[in-house]
This record gives structure tokens, C-alpha cells and sequence, in this order.
């Protein structure tokens, strides 16, 4: 047993609340995992806006998702770019770049890929008076993808 391993397992058993599990992926590595794309940090999240998302990867996301046609580029199009092996441009690679890490976000926080799916995909009543959007749904803008991740900490946290 290494010596970082030890102490860990006796911290864990004096405060099992406050020794932090050890991280399994981060949320730029699950990110390029559904993209199929080698994302390390924000910097890489930026870079692929700019120059737009590979549709190759763009088709991955969807059906690892499920996202729905329309959401961020219409059936034709993405026949289109697929097809043709081109990118997404910088609004479309946003609005993908945006679902991407929201589901990366509620996979690393709710523990799995089931269960992020159903919370994204469940509708919610965000304030009274509002419609009930799902954070799919929501995640279409940036300030909807803000409110939907606000949501997800107060969910993982039992704030209602």
C-alpha cells in the first residue's frame, strides 16, 4: 500500500464526510468522451467553438445524448455536414458545446449516465407562473444552460 494511500483510508475512516473521493474523470475528459474528442480544459471548450465542432463528433453526442432532432442543427443539415465531414459553425458548436457539458455536469454529480438522462430530460417548474421546461430544453440558451446547472447543484444538494 503507498503512503498517500494510507492516510487516505485513515482520514476516510476519522471523517468519512470530509475526505473527498478520488476524481474518476474530470468534466473536460467526460465531455471529450462524448465527443470523441480530446478536450483537457476550457481552453479546448473555447478553441472548438471557434473553429466549430466536427460533425463526426456533433453525431456522436446526439446519439450518446439522444438529443433531439432540431435542438442544435436541423436533420438536413446534419445529413449535410456529416456527410461532407465538415464543422459545425460557432453558434451550432455553442449550442452543442452547451448540452454536451450540462450532461457531463449531471453525470459527474448524480453518478451515472441513466440518471443524468432522466433529470435532463425531466420538466420542471423553474418559478411559479413559468412553464415546465426540462434542462434539455433550457440548455438551448446560455442563461437557460446557467439556471439548469444552478438547478443541478441544488438538486445534488438537497436544496429545493
Amino acid at each position: 500500500m503507498l503512503e498517500h494511500e494510507r492516510i487516505q483510508g485513515w482520514i476516510s475512516g476519522l471523517y468519512p464526510v470530509l475526505a473527498p473521493e478520488p476524481v474518476k474523470e474530470t468534466l473536460y475528459e467526460r465531455m471529450g468522451r462524448v465527443l470523441g474528442l480530446d478536450i483537457v480544459d476550457e481552453t479546448d471548450v473555447a478553441f472548438l467553438m471557434q473553429i466549430g465542432v466536427p460533425a463526426a463528433a456533433y453525431k456522436r453526442a446526439v446519439d450518446e445524448i439522444r438529443i433531439p432532432p432540431g435542438h442544435v442543427l436541423s436533420a438536413a443539415r446534419a445529413r449535410l455536414l456529416i456527410g461532407a465531414g465538415m464543422r459545425l459553425d460557432s453558434d451550432d458548436s455553442d449550442r452543442l458545446l452547451r448540452i454536451v457539458r450540462l450532461y457531463a455536469q449531471a453525470c459527474l454529480m448524480l453518478g451515472d449516465e441513466a440518471t443524468a438522462m432522466t433529470w435532463l430530460r425531466t420538466p420542471v417548474r423553474w418559478r411559479t407562473g413559468v412553464l415546465r421546461l426540462c434542462p434539455l430544453e433550457l440548455s438551448l440558451r446560455d442563461s437557460g444552460a446557467r439556471l439548469a446547472e444552478q438547478m443541478l447543484v441544488r438538486t445534488v444538494h438537497g436544496v429545493h
